[in-house]
């Protein structure tokens, strides 16, 4: 995924879906646009498992949420 990290998350997006096992669970919507984004995680030992998303609205919310579950797994979590 380096030509078009977009393009290739919104065509191949990395966990779309619920997660069941989540702890955690954060939504967002856009007053502007209407995009909405779920995010879920699963966190253990202030590290983040597991993290998936549910998303509707253009390309680039759909892609920026799974590049943002792609980067955080396995991450310590922010106090």
């Amino acid at each position: 995924m380096d030509e078009n990290p977009i393009l290739e998350h919104f065509n191949a997006p990395y966990r779309r879906g619920t997660l069941t096992t989540a702890t955690h669970i954060g939504y967002a919507r856009s007053a502007a646009c209407g995009d909405e984004v779920t995010i879920f995680a699963e966190i253990t030992n202030e590290t983040i498992n597991t993290a998936s998303f549910i998303a509707s609205g253009c390309m680039v919310c759909q892609a920026a949420a799974s590049i943002l579950c792609e980067f955080i797994e396995k991450k310590q979590r922010a106090n």
